[in-house]
């Protein structure tokens, strides 16, 4: 798998799919961010909406930044999968245009993430 050059320094990055469990319609190549620091996972509202997920207009989570920049991210029920692995439940959206996969979803793997190289893999 690759890293992305449009962040400096380059940084791994993934497509994800992403599927409304009532109606079963979908959306591929979702940009997501692989992010070890991150303690959650956060979708792009857009990509969300394109499915036609319903989001949450009293259940969200408020969160800080390194730069200790507050925002509300609410919560959506939808199927997320990565690395041909679905994870179902209660995920974020945020306003961007790319997600953020944290370690709720990354912990799930044994991933060697190679900065040299500008390439990341699943290891088995």
């Amino acid at each position: 798998m690759k890293y992305s050059d449009t962040y400096s320094p380059p940084a791994p990055v993934a497509n994800v799919k992403l599927r409304n469990p009532e109606t079963l319609e979908s959306i591929t190549n979702v940009p997501m961010l692989l992010d070890t620091g991150s303690d959650i996972t956060l979708l792009p509202k857009s990509f969300c909406k394109e499915i036609g997920v319903e989001i949450s207009e009293t259940e969200f989570l408020e969160l800080e930044g390194f730069n200790q920049g507050r925002s509300i991210a609410f919560y959506v029920r939808l199927e997320f999968i990565f690395l041909n692995k679905m994870f179902r439940g209660n995920f974020l959206v945020y306003e961007q245009d790319e997600g953020i996969v944290g370690r709720d979803i990354l912990n799930e793997f044994s991933i060697l993430f190679n900065g040299k190289n500008l390439e990341w893999n699943v290891q088995k």
